[in-house]
């Protein structure tokens, strides 16, 4: 058996339900304006030394990570603890999250990078667009990747992530029936 440890990062997450749950919302979702702001006043920091209590004090022997945003995490435990992320969606590989070019609304085949500056990211978002491409580069470091469809796992691996590290579970999957 194992037991189920979750951390939150939003406080619309935190469920009744878990064996133990923290709450750290300094980790979540995060715009570049904020990562940095938080890293010049120490709080990200302090948001780090907690996590770093947490997973002595729980002695994790994995760690699965859904829909994190914030590259710091990886880079603060990765070392010491395997990590699967779970991808959910084309957040790693799409500016507007639809792999739809805004200009044309045609269906887009080009992978995260110059191009979507220029098809998809206004000026005034360029910081966004850094965020985005710093948290894919530390979802690619993650120990395995998994995703719900091979479709899912094309896209990614169309945009420079491991085939050798993506695993495809379904959502729904049929089991034998016991009995």
């Amino acid at each position: 058996g194992h037991r189920v440890v979750s951390i939150y990062t939003n406080s619309h997450e935190k469920r009744e339900g878990s064996s133990e749950k923290y709450f750290l919302p300094g980790l979540g979702p995060a715009r570049l304006k904020e990562l940095f702001y938080n890293y010049r006043k120490g709080l990200l920091k302090q948001e780090i030394k907690e996590l770093d209590k947490i997973l002595a004090k729980e002695k994790p022997d994995l760690i699965h990570i859904h829909n994190y945003f914030t590259p710091f995490l990886l880079k603060a435990v990765r070392k010491r603890i395997p990590i699967v992320h779970a991808v959910h969606d084309y957040y790693y590989v799409c500016p507007n999250l639809f792999k739809i070019l805004r200009k044309s609304q045609k269906i887009c085949s080009f992978p995260l990078g110059p191009a979507c500056l220029k098809e998809c990211y206004p000026p005034d978002q360029y910081f966004d667009y850094v965020m985005r491409y710093i948290s894919r580069e530390s979802v690619m470091d993650a120990d395995r990747i998994q995703v719900f469809s091979k479709y899912m796992k094309k896209v990614l691996i169309r945009n420079g992530f491991q085939e050798k590290k993506i695993k495809v579970i379904p959502y729904i999957t049929d089991t034998p029936l016991e009995g």
